[in-house]
């Protein structure tokens, strides 16, 4: 029974953790923000002079460019002792090294690139219109937006597999998919009533702290040359 209950608690965590991170996707898409983090490698970035410590010599540079308000790429981010890349040296910055005084574990991260890929595939293009959306990424999560919401109207669809996470927002034509478990490499069935003659999306994911905008390739065009041009 306690092994149970375990198991029946570490799943719900894992929902949540999926929850929230999908609810910063939700946040940084529909407010189109740049969300920044701090950096993970050479300990949270406060091994500024990249020797594998946090020492004295970082706290140098802290207190040398304290309060300064005119950090940017072009003077590295005042000689790197602007942690957060705010644009100022300051207490947050100060937080960051010295809650990693005298680690000398310090070293680069390696981060694997983001792929993300959304091909569509018109499958009927009558009255109504069914499509295919193939996704193919290495991320866990994942928000797509499909058709012009002012003449287009989504009323129906599914996925080729589960995922903890699949919301849809109607009125937006917008999907969020998330996955703690896996990435999403899913099919994504959708019937579509429409008065256009074409259809164009977007995908949206984060890489690196910042928010990725690409547009949904394959076909467009409803009962044009364009249809199974691009074979998924």
């Amino acid at each position: 029974m306690k092994t149970k209950n375990t198991n029946s608690r570490t799943k719900i965590l894992i929902a949540i953790i999926v929850i929230i991170i999908a609810a910063v996707l939700i946040f940084m898409y529909f407010n189109k923000q740049r969300v920044l983090f701090s950096p993970s490698d050479y300990c949270q970035g406060a091994d500024i002079t990249k020797d594998g410590k946090v020492d004295i010599n970082d706290q140098s540079l802290v207190a040398a460019n304290w309060q300064k308000t005119d950090c940017t790429t072009a003077n590295n981010y005042c000689d790197g002792s602007d942690i957060t890349k705010d644009g100022k040296v300051n207490i947050d910055d100060q937080s960051i090294l010295a809650a990693n005084w005298q680690r000398t574990d310090c070293a680069s991260v390696s981060v694997t690139p983001a792929f993300v890929e959304v091909k569509r595939k018109i499958i009927s293009s009558g009255v109504q219109k069914q499509i295919k959306l193939s996704i193919s990424s290495n991320q866990k999560v994942l928000a797509i937006k499909e058709g012009d919401i002012k003449n287009s109207k989504i009323f129906s669809y599914s996925l080729s597999e589960p995922l903890e996470v699949l919301e849809f927002k109607e009125s937006e034509n917008t999907w969020l998919l998330a996955d703690s478990a896996n990435t999403i490499n899913v099919i994504l069935y959708y019937n579509l009533s429409t008065s256009s003659t074409s259809l164009s999306g977007k995908y949206y994911y984060v890489d690196s702290g910042s928010m990725v905008e690409k547009d949904i390739t394959g076909d467009s065009a409803f009962g044009g040359a364009s249809i199974g041009r691009n074979k998924l």
